[in-house]
């Protein structure tokens, strides 16, 4: 987004990263910042990933499944857990529902069980 051709290429070394990072040390929130679009974000590690996924539009991490790749390896664990495993680790403790991911146990509690809910919130 308003970068120049030239800037979409493939980068891996800090200079290609520096002209993309404004520093802002001490007493803020998101102390880094992408200069091509404003994101902030807490750690530089955090920008760096930002810069390559959006602004470079990096994908180096290649499902080894189906060969889809992403940005992240975070993205790529996510997608192997949805599109090709059968796991369901949250598992409903009132009924027999389980479910890939926490947000949709989420989903079904307030859904299934909103008496529940209820009560937990009531106690807290």
């Amino acid at each position: 987004k308003g970068l120049a051709p030239k800037k979409r290429r493939v980068a891996s070394r800090s200079q290609d990263f520096d002209e993309f990072v404004v520093v802002h040390p001490g007493g803020t929130d998101r102390a880094f910042e992408c200069r091509a679009c404003g994101a902030g974000f807490h750690q530089r590690i955090h920008l760096q990933d930002h810069i390559r996924a959006v602004h470079f539009k990096l994908k180096q991490f290649v499902c080894d499944i189906c060969d889809k790749s992403f940005s992240t390896a975070s993205n790529m664990r996510q997608h192997k857990l949805l599109a090709h495993s059968d796991s369901r680790p949250y598992g409903c403790e009132q009924c027999s529902a389980k479910f890939k991911l926490a947000t949709k146990l989420r989903r079904h509690m307030r859904s299934a069980h909103p008496a529940l809910l209820l009560t937990q919130e009531h106690q807290s």
